[in-house]
């Protein structure tokens, strides 16, 4: 099983989050969480196309899926 550090801190800061109150979803803690002065929704390419993390997450119910390809996700450096 393949793990993504960076995916895997933002998902346990969500559920962090969420024992502090914060009522949304994975998706919409992305488009509102920030670290400092940086946004957590990190920007990644995608077989080339540029689009922030929160564009790739799909979430149904209590289900959260990623709509790419583990393996083709390059994030940007800041």
């Amino acid at each position: 099983m393949l793990i993504l550090p960076k995916l895997f801190r933002r998902a346990t800061d969500h559920l962090t989050a969420r024992g502090h109150g914060f009522a949304g979803s994975f998706r919409e803690w992305l488009e509102t969480a920030t670290s400092g002065e940086f946004s957590e929704n990190d920007e990644v390419e995608v077989k080339g196309r540029r689009v922030t993390l929160a564009d790739l997450i799909h979430v149904q119910g209590p289900r959260v899926a990623l709509d790419a390809d583990l393996l083709d996700l390059v994030f940007v450096e800041k």
